[in-house]
């Protein structure tokens, strides 16, 4: 007897077997088949011009079309999310018809559609001549672009000059009452270390979400240059007329300046003076200031800040 319940239980397994594979056969050759269909689709326009915005997320099509069953069970698994259509306005013709409503012909979303579901064009047929849509002109201002850079420099380097963006200020779009409260963006942060050469890159423009603009990047130029520290003597000037004598006369200046301009720097290029008012006052020591220096100089120290001093004529 356990021969033919063994026997038995062979021949379950073989009849359901057959069984599986006859459905799977019949399932390979209903999705091998060909279908017309109408599905309904989602069309989310991107690349919107700057100076433009479309409140509505998405707009809907039902378009029918001819294609395997594989395809089909392909589209249906999809999420919702994933089954919209992305058409680019800047790589499409689409057409004004006034009050903010734009149309783009019916030939436009069929070739999205079978893109999308890789199928021929001629499969794809969308009853409607067009799909109608709302873009709605907003206010815009220029501001300038301050760019949000952090540079390391190696040792002995720094930037020679101001930094500068290119292009220096760009137009932005959106809401009158977010615009007016705006007068500069900045571009993303960027962060660069172990810097000793000249700095040019393309940085995003950070901009409030609710704002858009005909620029998403600005380049960043910084002149690096090498620097060397060092220092002269500048005679300190009396006012004209004075009877003073001053211990020291002279002060030293430290400054920081980069190589190229080293030769061109002297104690020529500065000048210092006492300040007067503490002379009135009979001060012991007079304030020393340095009120002309090269603006292409870092660093600037110089000693002694005062100095003592003697009246002759008394």
């Amino acid at each position: 007897m356990a021969k033919d319940k063994t026997n038995g239980g062979h021949k379950i397994s073989e009849i359901l077997f057959f069984i599986l594979l006859s459905a799977l056969l019949w399932l390979i050759i209903k999705l091998s088949a060909t279908y017309t269909v109408v599905v309904p689709f989602e069309v989310r326009f991107t690349d919107v011009p700057a100076d433009y915005i479309i409140d509505k997320d998405d707009y809907k099509v039902e378009v029918a079309m001819t294609t395997t069953g594989f395809k089909l069970l392909n589209y249906y698994f999809k999420t919702q999310k994933k089954r919209k259509i992305n058409i680019s306005l800047k790589n499409s013709q689409y057409l004004y018809k006034g009050d903010n409503l734009f149309s783009l012909g019916k030939s436009q979303i069929e070739d999205a559609v079978s893109s999308f579901m890789q199928i021929h064009k001629n499969k794809v047929s969308m009853e409607d001549n067009e799909i109608i849509f709302v873009m709605n002109e907003l206010a815009s201002k220029k501001v300038k672009v301050i760019p949000d850079i952090q540079v390391q420099y190696e040792k002995q380097f720094s930037n020679y000059g101001l930094t500068k963006t290119s292009p220096d200020s760009i137009t932005i779009f959106g809401p009158q009452d977010i615009l007016d409260s705006i007068n500069y963006v900045y571009t993303q942060p960027k962060f660069i270390k172990n810097v000793n050469k000249d700095i040019q890159i393309s940085i995003p423009v950070s901009l409030d979400p609710r704002l858009h603009s005909n620029i998403d990047n600005v380049n960043v130029f910084i002149d690096v240059e090498n620097f060397t520290e060092t220092e002269t003597e500048v005679p300190i000037s009396l006012p004209a007329n004075s009877d003073l004598r001053l211990f020291p006369d002279k002060i030293k200046v430290k400054y920081v300046v980069a190589l190229k301009d080293y030769s061109n720097i002297n104690s020529m290029s500065f000048h210092a003076e006492i300040d007067t008012i503490s002379l009135k006052q009979k001060e012991d020591l007079l304030p020393v200031q340095l009120t002309i220096y090269p603006n292409n100089i870092q660093n600037i120290s110089f000693y002694p800040s005062k100095v003592e001093y003697i009246i002759t004529n008394e």
